[in-house]
């Protein structure tokens, strides 16, 4: 999609190409508020709301659909892709605490409790025919009363993190199990994980515990932060 727009420099109107191609950047100038407030005042917020409606959600979904093939429920035929993608996290990484690599029949065990409707389901992406990574939403406690509650986690290909793909992947779980009576949602990420807090607090979780020195991995003792979620 092309996009043309007056440059006031040369009063003409010129096609708009970014820097860089894949990261476009805009400086919005707040309103300097020194006499009653003028129509002049809203046209910064009206222009970027304008540009990025028009020009900056086609450019994020081509970018996306650039990427992502398929988007879908789990199915059987994914938990071997899936099962390669943790055990990279559990050898490399005390984000799970997970110590032994999972067989295929481990992570199919897994598998079993997730469905296409209902509260607890799994949520995988792929670049052809690559995983990009998985989103899931499981029992938080097996006690009756904690069903209406829910354990969230993403885990995404080294290759393709830092592009935004956890963002989506949570973000298309919670459309699916948002209406099962489900209350809240809980991450438990391991300290220090700048990133996943991030794209967490970005989502709508807030953080409201911490687990001190409460798993054991690679001969250290880990902090665990809590963060919770709220389907209104």
């Amino acid at each position: 999609m092309d996009i043309f727009l007056t440059n006031n420099l040369t009063n003409k109107k010129e096609q708009f190409i970014p820097i860089k191609k894949e990261n476009i950047g805009m400086y919005v100038c707040g309103t300097t508020l020194y006499d009653d407030p003028h129509i002049g005042n809203a046209r910064p917020l009206d222009i970027f709301d304008i540009l990025f409606d028009e020009y900056g959600r086609s450019r994020v979904d081509e970018y996306f659909d650039s990427w992502i093939s398929l988007i879908k429920n789990i199915d059987n035929e994914d938990v071997d892709s899936v099962n390669k993608l943790y055990n990279h996290y559990i050898k490399e990484t005390a984000f799970t605490f997970d110590i032994n690599e999972k067989t295929l029949s481990d992570k199919k065990e897994w598998f079993r409790i997730f469905r296409k409707d209902g509260p607890h389901q799994c949520i995988v992406a792929y670049s052809d025919d690559n995983l990009i990574g998985f989103a899931s939403s499981r029992p938080f406690r097996e006690k009756e009363a904690y069903s209406s509650s829910v354990e969230t986690s993403v885990y995404i290909d080294k290759k393709y993190i830092g592009n935004g793909f956890g963002k989506l992947l949570m973000e298309d779980l919670f459309s699916k199990i948002d209406g099962y009576n489900i209350n809240r949602a809980y991450a438990f990420i391991t300290e220090p994980n700048n990133a996943s807090e991030k794209l967490h607090l970005l989502l709508g979780f807030r953080k409201v515990g911490v687990l001190n020195k409460v798993g054991k991995k690679f001969g250290k003792y880990w902090n665990v932060g809590v963060f919770e979620y709220f389907f209104e």
